[in-house]
C-alpha cells in the first residue's frame, strides 16, 4: 500500500492582496534573503518561501529544491532564533510533501538529526511542525524511515508518549501520526527500536475516547506493527483492547472498520487463548451481520476470521453455532463470488472433518444438504462443485454415528427431496473426470 498520499501540506491562510509575494521575477531575491546575515531579511525570505509553498498552485519547485538551498534550510534548523527555526521547518515540511521531489537529496544534507533534536524543545508549536516534517519524511520510503531510526527518533518519541496525557490535544494527534508513519513496513532490525512504543500506544488506546478523530491513526499504527511482529498481538491481548476494536467495528467510518477487522484477522491466526479473547470481546454478536457486508473486502476478512475461529477448541466452535454464524454463512452461500464461496465451503468442510457428531448434526439441522444441492445446481465452477459434494459426503459419513436412530435415512431422504440424485446423474452424464470419484462415493450411501 502506498501511504505517500497521506503526506501533510501545511497551508498558510494569507491575504491575496499582501504587498509582497513570491513570483517568477523575485524568486531569486527571496532565495538570496535566506542566506542573509540580517535576521529580519532572513525571516522575511523564509516566511515568503513557506507562504509560497503553502499555495495549492505554484511554479515548479526545481529552483527551490536544490542542494545549496536544502543545505541552508538544514543549517537554519539549528538557528538560535525560534522564528527562523519554525519557518525553516515549515518550508521543509511542504518540500517533503511533494512526491515528485527526491527526498534522498534532503537526507544527504543531514536533515534527520536536527529535526529529531527539535522534538526535545520546549515550544509545542515547533515540536508540532517538526513532527509534520518528520511524518512526511517517514511516509516517503522505508529507506528514509531507516535513517530516522538511525537518528534515534524513538528516544524523544518515548519521552513525548510518557507525558501524553499532559500534552496539548493537537500535539497528541501529530504524535500518533508520526508513530504510525514510522510503523509502516518496519524491518526486523528497526522493530527492536519500534517495539518500545507499543506499551505507551496500547495504554493510550486503552483509555482513549473513541469519539475522537485520532482513532484511525492509532488503529493503523497497531495494524502496521501487528504485520511486522506478533509481539503487537500479545500487547493488544494483554491490554484487553479487543472490546475497543469491536466498538471501532461498529463505526460508520469505513476506514476505521476495515482497519479494526484486519487487526482481528491477525489476532485470529494465533493460539486458542487469543481466539477466546475475540469471543469474549463480543465480536460474535455482530459477526453474522458483517459476514454479509456489501463490501467484498470486509466480507472476505470476516470469513477469514471465522475460518480461524473454526480451528479453535470445541467450546469455541460451539459458540459460533450459538451465535448463528454458520447459519448466516449457509444462507449467504448462494449469493457470493467464486473466492468467497470457496472460503465459506472450506469453513464447513473444516467443521465436518473434525469428526464431531454434535457439530455435523447441527449443520444438518441448519439445512446443509438443501443449501449445498441448491448451490451445486447454480454453480459453474468445477472446483466449488467438488467441494460441495465433499461436504455432503462427509455429512453422510458422520450421520452413521449420530446419537439418534435412523438419522442416515433422514439425510438420504433430504438429499433426494433436494434433487440431489438428479444432480448426481446430471454430473455423471457430463463425463467430467473431476466429479467421478466424488459421485461414486456419494452413490454408495444412497
Amino acid at each position: 500500500m502506498n501511504f505517500s498520499d497521506t503526506k501533510l501540506i501545511v497551508e498558510e491562510p494569507f491575504d491575496s492582496d499582501e504587498e509582497e509575494i513570491v513570483t517568477e521575477e523575485n524568486i531569486e531575491t527571496v532565495l538570496d534573503d535566506i542566506y542573509s546575515n540580517n535576521s529580519q531579511e532572513l525571516f522575511n525570505g523564509l516566511h515568503l518561501l513557506r507562504v509560497y509553498l503553502s499555495k495549492e498552485e505554484m511554479m515548479d519547485q526545481e529552483r527551490i529544491f536544490t542542494e545549496s538551498v536544502l543545505k541552508r534550510l538544514v543549517e537554519l534548523l539549528s538557528s538560535q532564533l525560534k522564528a527562523v527555526q519554525f519557518e525553516s521547518v515549515w518550508v521543509l515540511t511542504n518540500l517533503a510533501a511533494d512526491n515528485s521531489n527526491d527526498l534522498s537529496v534532503l537526507i544527504d544534507q543531514g536533515v534527520c538529526d536536527p529535526l529529531i533534536k527539535l522534538l526535545d524543545c520546549k515550544d509545542h508549536y515547533l515540536i508540532q511542525q517538526s513532527m509534520w516534517a518528520l511524518t512526511n519524511l517517514a511516509l516517503d520510503s522505508n529507506k528514509i524511515r531507516g535513517c530516522l531510526f538511525k537518528g534515534k527518533i524513538v528516544e524523544p518519541l518515548l519521552d513525548l508518549w510518557s507525558r501524553v496525557q499532559k500534552q496539548p490535544k493537537f500535539l497528541i494527534e501529530d504524535l500518533i501520526k508520526l508513530s504510525f508513519a514510522l510503523s509502516i513496513e518496519t524491518s526486523n532490525s528497526h522493530w527492536n527500536l519500534m517495539k518500545d512504543l507499543l506499551d505507551p500506544i496500547c495504554e493510550f488506546f486503552q483509555s482513549f475516547d473513541l469519539s475522537n478523530k485520532m482513532d484511525k491513526y492509532i488503529l493503523e499504527c497497531l495494524l502496521q506493527m501487528a504485520k511486522c511482529n506478533s509481539t503487537t498481538i500479545e500487547k493488544i491481548i494483554s491490554y484487553k483492547l479487543c472490546k475497543k476494536l469491536v466498538h471501532c467495528l461498529q463505526s460508520e467510518k469505513m476506514k476505521k472498520m476495515k482497519t479494526s477487522i484486519q487487526i482481528f484477522s491477525r489476532i485470529s491466526t494465533h493460539q486458542s487463548d487469543y481466539k477466546q479473547e475475540i469471543i469474549d470481546s463480543g465480536l460474535l454478536k455482530i459477526l453474522d451481520i458483517l459476514s454479509n457486508h456489501p463490501i467484498r473486502m470486509i466480507q472476505k476478512e470476516i470469513i477469514w476470521i471465522i475460518t480461524n475461529l473454526a480451528q479453535g477448541t470445541d467450546f469455541q466452535i460451539q459458540k459460533l453455532f450459538d451465535y448463528k454464524i454458520f447459519e448466516s454463512l449457509m444462507q449467504s452461500l448462494l449469493n457470493q463470488n467464486k473466492i468467497i464461496s470457496s472460503q465459506i465451503l472450506y469453513v464447513f468442510l473444516q467443521i465436518l472433518e473434525k469428526d464431531n457428531d454434535l457439530f455435523s448434526y447441527q449443520l444438518f439441522q441448519l439445512g446443509l444438504i438443501p443449501q449445498f444441492t441448491k448451490f451445486i445446481k447454480g454453480c459453474k465452477a468445477q472446483v466449488l462443485i467438488v467441494l460441495a459434494l465433499k461436504g455432503i459426503e462427509l455429512l453422510f459419513i458422520s450421520s452413521d454415528t449420530w446419537f439418534l436412530p435412523n438419522q442416515t435415512n433422514h439425510v438420504k431422504r433430504q438429499f433426494r427431496e433436494s434433487g440431489g440424485t438428479v444432480i448426481l446423474d446430471s454430473l455423471l452424464n457430463s463425463l467430467n473426470s473431476n466429479f467421478l470419484n466424488q459421485i461414486s462415493n456419494l452413490k454408495q450411501y444412497l
